[in-house]
This record gives structure tokens, C-alpha cells and sequence, in this order.
């Protein structure tokens, strides 16, 4: 059931795994973003002082969904920026069936003194990745390589 925006981590064998929502598709991709820098950072902490512009392109839902946080953890792993809020906007171009996502994603770069890396995801991957429609809004489901 989603109720507004919000994200919770869920049980998992051998990885991480959260859900993610919001009343709109825009808010609950915002909050899987907000998710995946929850697993490895105190984002409480950050203190944004830049702007990422961002834009993905996708056949469908799931694989914005897929390549939205790949681009985040990308900004992550080669870029040392961790975020904490974000912008979006999500369009399909209907006559090619494109999902388009662009954004800003909110941050720093990562401090070696002062940033607490909590948990190192390597990848996201495609295992129990769901982007679903319910009665109240949107949720998702991602499973992280840790």
C-alpha cells in the first residue's frame, strides 16, 4: 500500500533490498534515489552544495527505474558525489516508446574525513526490480549488489 513518499529496506538473503513510493512515478523514483544513498550514507549529513544535472533514456518503466540508479551510482563510484535530493521529471515519447527521465540530483562531494561510507553498493541489479501501480500511487522494489 503506498502511502506518500517514503522508502523502507526489506530483507535479503545476500544483498540489499528496499521499497520505494510515492503518489506519482516522479516521487517514487525520487525516493528509490533517496533509498540507495540511505543504504551507504547517513544522508542527514550531506549538506548540498551542487547540482547534477541528469538524463536516461529507457524502453520501459523498469529499465528507467534500472538505469536512473546506475547513473546515480555511477555519480557515486567515479565521481565521489553522494545526494540527497532530488528533481524529476519522467515523459514517454509515445511514438518510439521512450521513457525519459531528466533531473537534478542534489549533493556533495564525498568527504574521506568526514563521510561514513555505511555499506558499499557495487551494482544494481535486475533481480525482483518492480515498478508497480496501486490504488494510492506508485511503488518500487530494487535489489542492490553489496
Amino acid at each position: 500500500m503506498v502511502k506518500n513518499r517514503g522508502f523502507e529496506f526489506l530483507e535479503h538473503v545476500s544483498d540489499a533490498k528496499f521499497r520505494a513510493w510515492g503518489k506519482t512515478v516522479e516521487e517514487a523514483f525520487v525516493s528509490a534515489g533517496e533509498a540507495l544513498f540511505g543504504l551507504m550514507v547517513d544522508t542527514g549529513k550531506i549538506k548540498p552544495d551542487l547540482e547534477v544535472k541528469i538524463h536516461v533514456e529507457a524502453d520501459s518503466i523498469e529499465w528507467l527505474l534500472f538505469e536512473w540508479l546506475n547513473e546515480l551510482l555511477y555519480q557515486f563510484d567515479l565521481e565521489d558525489l553522494v545526494f540527497s535530493d532530488f528533481d524529476l521529471t519522467i515523459r514517454v515519447q509515445e511514438e518510439d516508446d521512450i521513457y525519459m527521465l531528466d533531473g537534478i540530483a542534489y549533493g556533495a562531494r564525498i568527504d574521506p574525513v568526514e563521510t561514513e561510507i555505511d555499506i558499499h553498493v557495487k551494482a544494481i541489479t535486475l533481480h525482483d526490480l518492480a515498478v508497480k501501480s496501486e490504488q494510492e500511487g506508485i511503488s518500487v522494489e530494487v535489489v542492490v549488489d553489496v
